[in-house]
């Protein structure tokens, strides 16, 4: 994975996040046009254009979670040049994490495939680890072997051809809400360079402060 990896946030508690995870905590970029991938080279300009259009969103205090959210979804589906994209949020009455809104290929079809058990007996499993940790993760090449071992069956099975993904965990304190998801169907070496970093968690910041505010 050629990606350099950034301090992830401080985990309180956890089982910890295999190399293979570390090198691919959010930590790679060009100009105008787009990389083989599918990601836009003006990523970053994308980017900042959706964190203002957030902010100003939830400028007056009347934005509620259930727009924040679509807003931010939609911004990193489109700056970072996804196939398919959606939110996961836990269902506590149901121990699961569902997918709640979606965009991109097969969104309808993929959206209901997209629900797990919030806890497994194993711990090697990359979206779990993602939240435990609450780290932000750049998969660029979903391949790869030790990647693989750490996909659960549910991933392999709904989504075979995701080459490259990222996942974003929305923990509040202890509790551990969902995350993002977002996949290409070509690996993207490209990585995510630290000013576009940034940007992704300003975004998740104020889904943060939206999901706090209830």
């Amino acid at each position: 994975m050629n990606l350099r990896p950034l301090p992830p946030p401080a985990a309180e508690e956890g089982t910890g996040l295999p190399d293979v995870l570390l090198l691919a905590a959010l930590g790679g970029g060009d100009e105008d046009g787009v990389h083989p991938s599918g990601k836009p080279k003006n990523a970053r300009e994308l980017l900042l254009a959706g964190v203002q259009d957030v902010t100003q969103l939830r400028a007056g205090g009347r934005a509620r979670v259930n727009e924040v959210i679509p807003a931010v979804l939609e911004t990193l589906y489109q700056a970072l040049g996804f196939r398919f994209a959606t939110v996961c949020l836990k269902d506590a009455r149901l121990g699961q994490y569902r997918a709640r809104v979606s965009f991109g290929a097969e969104q309808a079809r993929l959206q209901a495939g997209f629900a797990f058990p919030a806890a497994t007996p194993s711990a090697r499993d990359l979206f779990l680890l993602a939240m435990e940790n609450d780290a932000d993760l750049m998969i660029a090449d979903a391949a790869t072997p030790k990647i693989r071992e750490l996909l659960p069956g549910w991933h392999r099975s709904l989504l075979p051809d995701a080459k490259s993904f990222i996942v974003l965990p929305l923990t509040v304190g202890q509790a551990r809400l969902g995350f993002f998801y977002a996949d290409r169907a070509l690996p993207a070496p490209e990585g995510v360079p630290p000013d576009e970093t940034a940007l992704i968690r300003a975004l998740k910041r104020q889904v943060l402060a939206a999901l706090d505010a209830g």
